[in-house]
């Protein structure tokens, strides 16, 4: 089984007749936002361009001094991302509106500091980590095509129109998220944002997407790469799934490694849970080989072919054999046997050790075939009117006695000649209609074997 699933809890649709609106409104855990900082020294510290700033509360977008500390002039960025975006494989954007909301824990927000504080907001091109990015590591960023954030030094919160880089985003494939920064990053200005990080979820970004004809991405809903495995009977077996893009693992058993050791047979499923809040799931059946196999693989020790057959085909059909292995030094499943004699296979089951069986194989000429018929008529027409073994050829026998017996084991008919058969008659006189016993004792021309056969034969008059 394989789901793929979706933890986004505000993630919403809105289906009109002609329009749909998505609201991307991630928590924490779901989405991507940071600010980095260019200052390089303060006090004689370490320089703030090496710190990554993908943990706070806010967002900051600056452009200030602080000249009375020993600050030099320095700038704020901010980066955001919505990963659920990127599932959108195409649509037709009508309208879409970036949402950031004042965080009243940060001195500048709620009207700020700012002589200008316009912002610019351009679309990342380049991938970045949330705890990881910093100033010097900062993506690039398409500088074509921007948004702005006109000064305003009293909000609560802020919509901008984004259409145009959410259109980009969707139909360029490096598209990252969104980048903010002061138009000209001169002091004075600054703008504080509440980020995904702050308490109250409903003040995080937040993007309005309205548009027609969205197709979601086709999601990889698969795992492992089969769905069943089979091992050997004493063998155990190491399930990873170590993917760097994961978050974290939930195993069948609560373990929240990226692998786990398997030594009996069941079911197993684990959960890989990504920064993108999709969860993928899968299971695997594993099975074992049975200790006690009796290693056999054919169902007789003799097998007979007819003389002069167009084709003696012969083998195995077994969908979980691994490899075949000849005396005849094919490795397919089946071969052609053109000679008598004895013939093994080696079969590798799963891996484990080789099986091996062995047949004798013998040719007869399948016209000397003998068979009786189960009654006759001697009634001098020339039709059915004596009873004897019916073979296709002559010279079928090195050796033949034919014996009859009536119904209470009296001997009336024997003969040594297979051209000689039973014409009805016993002491010269017609035997009474009834049905009779036969023996036949004959040995095949070429036949090191004797053979018996007997039956009932009925005569009708």
């Amino acid at each position: 089984m394989k789901l793929l699933l979706s933890t986004i809890l505000s993630f919403f649709f809105f289906f009109g007749q002609a329009q749909t609106t998505l609201i991307f409104q991630p928590n924490s855990y779901c989405t991507k936002d940071a600010f980095i900082n260019n200052s390089p020294v303060w006090n004689g510290g370490p320089g703030f361009d090496v710190n990554n700033y993908g943990d706070r509360e806010y967002l900051r977008i600056e452009a200030w001094t602080a000249n009375a500390n020993g600050s030099p002039e320095h700038d704020s960025r901010s980066l955001i991302d919505f990963p659920e975006l990127h599932e959108i494989e195409s649509c037709d954007v009508i309208q879409a509106t970036l949402v950031l909301y004042a965080n009243p824990n940060i001195t500048f927000a709620n009207g700020g500091q700012a002589e200008t504080n316009d912002v610019d907001i351009f679309r990342i091109v380049e991938p970045w980590e949330e705890l990881e990015v910093t100033w010097l590591t900062q993506p690039d960023f398409d500088e074509t095509i921007k948004a702005e954030i006109p000064q305003n030094n009293n909000y609560d919160s802020i919509e901008v129109d984004v259409t145009e880089l959410v259109t980009n985003m969707i139909d360029i494939d490096n598209s990252f998220g969104f980048l903010l920064k002061q138009k000209n990053e001169d002091p004075y200005g600054s703008m504080d944002f509440a980020s995904s990080q702050y308490p109250d979820p409903t003040k995080a970004p937040k993007l309005i997407l309205e548009a027609n004809n969205i197709v979601f991405a086709e999601p990889v809903t698969e795992i492992f790469p089969s769905p069943d495995t089979v091992l050997c009977f004493n063998q155990s077996l190491i399930l990873s799934v170590d993917d760097p893009t994961a978050t974290s693992y939930e195993w069948y058993d609560g373990s929240t490694g990226s692998a786990v050791g398997i030594t009996d047979e069941g079911s197993y499923w684990v959960k890989i849970n990504y920064a993108n809040c999709t969860e993928l799931i899968d299971t695997i059946n594993v099975f074992f080989t049975d200790e006690n196999l009796i290693p056999g693989i054919f169902f007789d020790t003799l097998l007979t072919f007819c003389e002069n057959s167009s084709s003696n085909s012969f083998g195995i059909t077994d969908p979980q054999a691994q490899s075949f292995e000849w005396s005849t030094g094919s490795n397919e499943s089946t071969i052609e046997i053109t000679e008598p004699g004895t013939y093994w296979l080696n079969m590798y089951y799963f891996g484990c050790d080789v099986y091996t069986d062995t047949i004798n194989v013998i040719f007869e000429n399948c016209n000397c075939e003998v068979k009786f018929p189960n009654a006759f008529t001697p009634d001098g027409d020339n039709l059915n009117d004596v009873f004897s073994p019916v073979v296709e050829e002559t010279n079928c026998f090195d050796k033949y006695d034919l014996t009859i017996f009536n119904r209470w084991g009296n001997k009336i008919f024997t003969s040594t000649d297979p051209e000689l058969g039973w014409d009805g008659k016993h002491d010269s006189k017609n035997a009474n209609s009834d049905v009779y016993v036969y023996i036949l004792k004959y040995q095949l021309a070429g036949d090191a074997e004797e053979k018996v056969e007997n039956g009932d034969i009925t005569l009708i008059r």
